[in-house]
């Protein structure tokens, strides 16, 4: 499935350093090896990874940051998923934030 590839691929992500940039949102799992992701557009490809990854049970995933862009889904995707994704104020954010990133546009 997407989501194991997606798994397999943060699989040999190298942890980012203990130095966080200001305004880092806290980690939702226990995971020490979990990845926060960042997705750049939320059209209906990111939609779809985005769900398939925040699903239970969530592996490998820290926290899924949210690009405003397609506003409307990507408000959803951080209301069906409370506490794990979120939208972020811009697309600066999402890079800043993201130890991992998707760019779909």
């Amino acid at each position: 499935s997407l989501a194991a590839l997606v798994a397999a691929l943060l699989a040999g992500v190298p942890s980012p350093t203990p130095s966080s940039p200001a305004g880092a949102v806290p980690a939702m799992a226990t995971d020490s090896d979990a990845k926060v992701l960042g997705f750049v557009g939320v059209g209906k490809i990111s939609n779809a990874v985005v769900k398939g990854l925040c699903r239970p049970p969530v592996s490998g995933v820290r926290r899924v940051l949210l690009s405003p862009r397609t506003a409307a889904k990507a408000a959803a995707l951080a209301e069906q998923f409370p506490g794990l994704a979120e939208v972020c104020p811009d697309n600066d954010a999402v890079v800043a934030g993201a130890d991992v990133g998707f760019i779909g546009l």
